[in-house]
């Protein structure tokens, strides 16, 4: 069943990346702001309570959906249920076509190019030690 699973959510995974950005979860942008917020806040040692807590919070009801249904219909609703979980979870970047666009504009020495897509690789500024390499 697993194995399935996974399979349906690699075929979803192809086929949102391409027609949609379904899986952007900017939905979670305030829970997330909320949770840093709240981390700034307190000590270190209550920073990863809140850390942990964080974590869990959103990923128990999930797992207790995928105990419920891994026996219902045997097993075809946990099918239906994981392969979009394990489609959300890889995200809504398509990180192997990002990465081949990299290494044309590093080919092609396109230094606009090169550092636009360091910054959305990397999601943050790329160390000019680096970007002037290549």
């Amino acid at each position: 069943m697993n194995l399935i699973a996974l399979l349906l959510g690699l075929l979803v995974e192809r086929v949102a990346t391409r027609v949609l950005h379904l899986r952007e979860l900017r939905w979670m942008d305030p829970y997330f702001d909320a949770v840093f917020r709240s981390i700034e806040r307190s000590s270190r040692s209550a920073g990863y309570l809140i850390s942990a807590a964080a974590i869990l919070l959103p990923a128990v009801p999930v797992l207790g959906l995928a105990l419920a249904f891994e026996d219902v219909l045997h097993g075809l609703v946990y099918i239906a249920f994981a392969a979009p979980v394990l489609a959300f979870s890889l995200g809504p970047r398509d990180l192997a076509k990002e990465v081949e666009e990299y290494a044309d504009a590093v080919t092609r020495e396109d230094r606009d190019e090169v550092q636009r897509l360091e910054k959305a690789l990397t999601e943050g500024e790329a160390p000019a030690d680096l970007a002037h390499q290549g």
